[in-house]
């Protein structure tokens, strides 16, 4: 027992392995930049330019998938060797201008970011107009339908087909019985009644749209930003190594 716990408390050296064994991190770092090349494709296809829910749809996946490749980068990237071999130095010349690409791809997203929740806004906004001008248009009929009538029966028939409450039993109840006036004021006010609420939850749709569109928005700007600015580092950093790798060449 005792041999055991000095076994146990024995101080072990730890594992040493030289620069010129095996390293997983290039071949973990070019296989998540290979898939999420991959991504991107299925992200794009199929094409739908200039249908904005389209491009602000293919920003916000982009954005969402955007570390998948950086992280792939610096996988391979990363490292204290000082001769590297071919394959590495092949893999970083291909990525830096990869880099580079995805720089300017990420850059361009912004202005376009900004155009498409403009136009997302216009067309929510739009949307709104149109059913405020329907139900304008809507109560107007109605109310042509109503001064038009000259009998119970003709309400009762403007009633079935307007349903506006969900039985005939209801209807009954709410509907004054006698005065055709009354019966014929109380169509309206129910008929204005219900246009109004259903006014007010278009609004309340649009106004929680509007605040998805503009948190969706910021993210996807932000995220642009700090995406093109560190592929753009990664462009400049490791351009010059590969300049230096010629040199020695030549």
């Amino acid at each position: 027992m005792n041999a055991l716990f000095k076994r146990l408390g024995r101080n072990y050296r730890p594992l040493e392995i030289p620069d010129s064994e095996p390293n997983p991190l290039p071949i973990v770092g070019m296989a998540l930049v290979i898939f999420s090349l991959i991504q991107y494709v299925g992200i794009l296809f199929p094409f739908d330019l200039g249908n904005v829910e389209w491009e602000f749809t293919v920003i916000g996946r982009m954005i969402d998938n955007s570390l998948t490749p950086i992280l792939g980068m610096a996988l391979f990237f990363f490292g204290r060797t000082v001769i590297l071999p071919w394959w590495r130095l092949a893999g970083i010349r291909v990525l830096t201008w990869l880099a580079l690409i995805l720089a300017i791809v990420y850059a361009a997203l912004i202005p376009l970011t900004v155009t498409d929740t403009l136009r997302l806004n216009t067309e929510m906004k739009s949307k709104i107009i149109a059913a405020e001008n329907e139900s304008k248009s809507s109560l107007a009929k109605v109310r042509e339908a109503l001064d038009g009538a000259t009998t119970m029966e003709e309400l009762t028939i403007l009633t079935n087909v307007l349903n506006l409450t969900p039985s005939m039993a209801v209807r009954q109840e709410q509907m004054p019985a006698d005065s055709f006036i009354e019966r014929r004021e109380w169509l309206w006010e129910t008929i204005r009644f219900n246009q109004k609420e259903m006014l007010n939850q278009a609004f309340a749709f649009y106004k929680s749209d509007k605040v998805t569109l503009i948190k969706d928005a910021a993210r996807m700007l932000l995220g642009s930003v700090i995406m093109s600015g560190l592929y753009a580092y990664f462009f400049i950093a490791y351009r010059n190594v590969r300049k230096k790798h010629r040199q020695d060449d030549e």
